[in-house]
């Protein structure tokens, strides 16, 4: 018994969603932040829904801030997602919103 469990905590330690990141590690490019933004939000709404797919998304920067407007494809809608960061801010203080689908 006791060697079962074992192993069920050390698989629990080896498996770990594809968006845990160490919080503290910067957003410096572009692409840092757009890869932390699909992660995140496909995080969200793949609890929601099993059928997210289709990720697109622009970014721009605003001032000393990225800005990503994303949007997923899910259950047969989009549904536009939101990401902002401070250039070169550890990745917590980072932020995500998810928006209405557009009904289309």
């Amino acid at each position: 018994m006791l060697d079962g469990t074992i192993r069920i905590l050390l698989l629990a330690a080896l498996v770990q969603p594809a968006y845990a990141y160490d919080e503290d590690e910067p957003l410096s490019t572009a692409a840092d932040m757009s890869q932390w933004c699909k992660e995140m939000t496909y995080g969200e709404l793949s609890t929601r829904s099993d059928r997210v797919f289709n990720w697109t998304l622009s970014i721009v920067t605003r001032g000393n801030a990225y800005v990503v407007d994303g949007k997923w494809r899910v259950d047969g809608q989009d549904v536009r997602v939101e990401c902002r960061s401070r250039i070169g801010a550890a990745r917590k203080y980072a932020t995500y919103r998810i928006l209405a689908g557009d009904g289309g």
